[in-house]
């Protein structure tokens, strides 16, 4: 293999969301000597349009939906010829390897799983059609990335994956971009108050009704919550929240470009989730020095929280237990640059491009071993 690779990454669009931001670190930590990527998105608008590398290729297949951006992108790989496509989200990777017969042999293909897909598919907008094609069409890539051993497992037990062509490569934090994106402006959380963060799109999958009711039976007046995310379960939190009696301790502002500042003047930050794929807030908080309290839930939170040196994990779904721990570790304090070590060491940016590189040349050479 002479020259540098080509690699076309695929995105439908460059909104906020944990997939796009991981697409956008690798970019910006790959080897330019050894790579040569392309970023593909259906629609180039979007909040993390300012955030693609300088000197990234950025094509626009045609619109911000996978299903018109395909056909454009069958276009760029015939013309590009590239040695490796590379596609996140589970709804494009399937409608990727739908078109795969269409684009030339000799290209190579690798998908990014971002969550567990028997805890999330029946949530989907398709709960029986998704799980079908995710059993006929996964196993034609060349290598599926899972963020963890859980993913992993799922993927290969219940949708046929070959066990060989699942690789896990755990998502990168940018440990220092996000040091200097919390130390920008002001926290905006309630001042004298113990605060606890949470963050995430308000959907039931993140668990915030279980939160908020393990607050109301915390017993303790100080804690204050406040959840940044947006999402179709507003309403009903909002009514929860004036059902259980906190109204006061309990802000909703919204989505926030930017958690990080929010992160760092928070006390304690909570995952809640019922599931995860692998939580990128959960590493950003810790990257902003704050200790995380967390359900045990599947999607790698056990192989993040080092109980005691950067957080503390709880039983799955046991509000009670999650009740009882918020006001004591909610005050206590960790070292600050103690926690940021713990994602540095392991989930550094650096060191998640080099695997991801490793991974690249490998499918590209046609081998079969992991990096």
């Amino acid at each position: 293999m002479s020259g540098r690779l080509s690699i076309v990454f695929v995105l439908p669009a460059l909104t906020f969301g944990g997939a796009e931001r991981v697409m956008l670190t690798l970019l910006a930590h790959l080897d330019r000597e050894r790579f040569a990527p392309v970023l593909a998105v259906g629609a180039a608008q979007g909040q993390f349009a300012r955030d693609v590398p300088a000197g990234v290729p950025v094509v626009e297949l045609g619109g911000a939906r996978a299903r018109r951006a395909v056909p454009g992108l069958v276009r760029l790989v015939r013309r590009l010829r590239p040695q490796v496509v590379f596609s996140t989200l589970g709804y494009l990777n399937v409608l990727v390897m739908l078109a795969r017969g269409l684009m030339p042999r000799s290209t190579a293909f690798i998908g990014r799983e971002t969550n567990i897909p028997s805890l999330h598919l029946p949530r989907s907008g398709w709960p029986r059609l998704l799980p079908l094609l995710y059993r006929r069409l996964y196993p034609r890539f060349d290598r599926v990335v899972c963020q963890s051993e859980d993913m992993r497992r799922d993927l290969v037990q219940a949708f046929g994956l070959p066990a060989a062509r699942a690789v896990v490569i755990n998502n990168p934090v940018d440990v220092d971009a996000v040091a200097a994106r919390a130390a920008r402006g002001g926290a905006g959380l309630p001042p004298g108050r113990v605060n606890v963060l949470a963050a995430g799109k308000l959907t039931a999958q993140k668990g915030f009704d279980l939160l908020l009711e393990a607050l109301a039976r915390s017993g303790d007046p100080a804690l204050h919550l406040t959840i940044l995310g947006e999402g179709p379960e507003r309403a009903a939190l909002e009514a929860r929240v004036r059902e259980l009696g906190l109204a006061g301790r309990v802000a909703l502002p919204g989505f926030a470009a930017d958690p990080c500042p929010a992160m760092a003047g928070a006390d304690l930050f909570v995952l809640s989730s019922r599931y995860e794929g692998f939580p990128n807030v959960v590493l950003e908080a810790m990257a902003c020095g704050t200790p995380v309290l967390a359900f045990d839930c599947p999607g790698g939170l056990a192989e993040i929280v080092r109980q005691g040196e950067n957080g503390w994990l709880v039983p799955a779904g046991d509000v009670a237990a999650l009740a009882a721990a918020l006001p004591e570790r909610a005050r206590t304090a960790l070292d600050p640059e103690a926690v940021r070590a713990t994602v540095r060491d392991r989930y550094g940016a650096a060191a998640v491009a080099a695997r991801y590189a490793a991974l690249f040349e490998a499918v590209a050479r046609g081998g079969e071993g992991a990096p």
